[in-house]
């Protein structure tokens, strides 16, 4: 009786540790997708991050030159044309406003001082467009004409700047 006791005993011992390791091994699998899944989750996520990240910069980017060319238009005198952009954007200039020592025509005369400096010249800003009838400008708006000082310079432009 002890024999047979102690067989079954170790029978049960058997089919225990054999039970176990079949589900040990069946939860293997499903660890390794899981770790798969929550890999795939976490690359997702950092994907979608960096995507929502770069969305942001874009968008502070357009914030930042809408508010530079706001500031820059109130200080030659549209005021209208401000106030217009702010209704149209949504972006104040009672909300935000330029550093202290930042403006649009420092901010050009740095990048022609750097263009120059890297390439020989001075670059190109603007163009004339030619006036054929039917051909369409590609700008959705055009800002009025400045009335010429005896220079050659608009008055809204500093006094330093010259075309050429």
């Amino acid at each position: 009786p002890n024999h047979s006791t102690e067989a079954f005993k170790h029978l049960s011992e058997v089919q225990l540790h054999s039970t176990a390791w079949r589900e040990k091994a069946s939860l293997a699998p499903r660890r390794r997708r899981r770790a798969v899944m929550s890999m795939a989750m976490m690359r997702a996520k950092v994907d979608a991050d960096s995507r929502q990240s770069e969305e942001k910069k874009v968008q502070e980017k357009r914030r930042n030159t809408l508010v530079l060319c706001m500031r820059y238009l109130q200080d030659q005198g549209y005021i209208n044309s401000v106030q217009q952009i702010e209704q149209e954007t949504n972006v104040s200039l009672a909300r935000i406003d330029t550093a202290d020592n930042v403006d649009l025509p420092s901010i050009i005369t740095e990048y022609e001082d750097f263009y120059e400096m890297r390439f020989g010249r001075k670059p190109k800003l603007t163009r004339k467009v030619a006036n054929d009838g039917g051909k369409d400008i590609d700008r959705k708006v055009s800002l009025p004409k400045l009335p010429p000082e005896a220079n050659g310079v608009p008055p809204c432009l500093p006094s330093h700047y010259t075309e050429g």
